[in-house]
């Protein structure tokens, strides 16, 4: 089964408690191929969680999102 290719808008206590836990979870479904949040330590954590670029230029050169 391949992949449903997803971005994270926002990395705060929602988005990785909930949201973000849900797609690490559910890895063999989603992947999360970019995320942005404004603050440096959330986009960070995101990295290192997902694996993924964390920056608003890099979301925005993305073009293979599902």
């Amino acid at each position: 089964m391949q992949k449903i290719r997803t971005a994270l808008v926002g990395y705060g206590r929602n988005a990785e408690s909930m949201h973000g836990a849900a797609l690490l979870h559910h890895n063999t479904a989603f992947e999360v191929v970019a995320a942005v949040d404004p603050v440096p330590e959330r986009r960070q954590k995101a990295e290192e969680n997902f694996g993924c670029k964390c920056n608003l230029h890099g979301i925005l050169e993305i073009n293979f999102l599902d």
